[in-house]
């Protein structure tokens, strides 16, 4: 497990999901990258299962939660269909697929989602995005 920690008001917590170890610590330094030139902090956790992806799902509710849509045990729709149903649909979900046209099966699961491959500045430029639109939320929710 992988945290990058901060203790304030605008902290996202994230869920990344891959059994490549290569695109987690991709993900994550991109994060990393966006933390350092923004307000926001990231409490990031990371599962390369969905077994494991589960178990964390037990424990925590995160703002965002981005999963590569085949894992060794299963795919990401499982862990999109029991993230949704814990936050009850607070949590952003985004699946990271190489076959778009079998996520099509799946794709009411997910706010968005991901093609791999693709360059680290257009990953960036997609968490970007997503981290704009969580601050977003959150200041609704602060406001209501």
């Amino acid at each position: 497990m992988y945290t990058i920690c901060g203790v304030n008001k605008l902290q996202k917590k994230i869920l990344l999901i891959d059994d490549i170890d290569f695109v987690l610590n991709l993900e994550k330094e991109l994060f990393n990258e966006i933390q350092k030139e923004s307000a926001l902090t990231f409490a990031i956790e990371t599962a390369s299962s969905v077994s494991e992806a589960l178990a964390h799902l037990d424990n925590t509710v995160y703002d965002l939660l981005i999963t590569d849509m085949n894992l060794p045990d299963g795919n990401g729709s499982e862990i999109a269909k029991a993230a949704a149903e814990k936050s009850s649909g607070k949590t952003t979900l985004v699946a990271l697929t190489s076959m778009p046209i079998a996520f099509e099966e799946s794709k009411e699961l997910f706010d968005t989602y991901l093609t791999k491959p693709t360059s680290p500045r257009d990953i960036k430029k997609h968490f970007l995005k997503l981290v704009s639109s969580l601050s977003s939320i959150t200041r609704e929710r602060e406001s209501s």
